[in-house]
Order: structure tokens, then sequence, then C-alpha cells
């Protein structure tokens, strides 16, 4: 069986995991009906940052999805520390509306584990600031 000639999804992925694809240099047809697109993980720049700019004031961004309070706040101290960031703005996908309405709230958090609340990009925006200067 040649690669994307499988007769349903489940053989289709099956294929692919057991070989996955190469990059094609060619046009993919738009008569076929289904593609299946195999991504790869990019790797995360931020901790390489730090030692090209060891003065620099680093804030680092966790988004997590319907998790509670203390889980967000660990995990985006945790990523605070891994990466030796000087704050990390972390917050939750649940708290971003589809009816537009900003009551996006983030938790910007510090290195000894304190953070402070914002509700609203605005009002987001304006403490990563604030703080950023102030670190400066």
């Amino acid at each position: 069986m040649a690669c994307g000639d499988s007769s349903s999804p489940e053989e289709a992925i099956s294929e692919v995991l057991q070989s996955p694809p190469e990059i094609r240099a060619t046009k993919i047809s738009s008569e076929k009906d289904g593609l299946i697109v195999v991504l790869k993980k990019a790797p995360k720049i931020i901790a390489q940052l730090r030692g090209l700019a060891q003065n620099a004031v680093f804030v680092g961004f966790k988004l997590l999805s319907d998790t509670d309070e203390t889980e967000l706040l660990k995990a985006g101290h945790a990523l605070l520390m891994k990466n030796d960031c000087d704050f990390v703005l972390a917050n939750d996908l649940k708290t971003v509306r589809a009816d537009g309405a900003d009551r996006h709230e983030g938790l910007l958090i510090k290195k000894d584990g304190s953070y402070e609340r914002a509700t609203g990009k605005e009002a987001i925006a304006a403490l990563i600031v604030k703080r950023t200067i102030e670190a400066f």
C-alpha cells in the first residue's frame, strides 16, 4: 500500500505512525479527500535567551485549559524556575470568552512565588509593563 492510499482513517493513522512520511517538495493533489499532517515539535527558546542577555527582564507565559488556580500557579512558577524568568504571566483559557467580552484574567507570578492578579487584556499588559520597568 502506498502512503496515502489507505481505505480508512484508522489505516491512514496506523500507516503514518509506522513510517512517517517525508517532507513533500511537490504539490498535493486537490482531488485527495483526506490528508494527514504530521507536525514536529518546535524547541522552546526562552531558556537559551537568558544566556544571550543576562541583564534582560524575561517574562514567560503559561496558558492552561480548565485548571484551578492552585495548579495554574504551580505550573507558572515551575516554568519561571525552569527557564530563569523574572516573571510568568499564567492564565487559563476558560477566562477568555467567545463573545468577545474582556474578562481575561492573568496571574503575574514572581520568583518568590507571590503573584498579582489582573483582569482584562489592557490591565494585564499594564501590569507586565509596570513590573518589567521596575525590575529593569
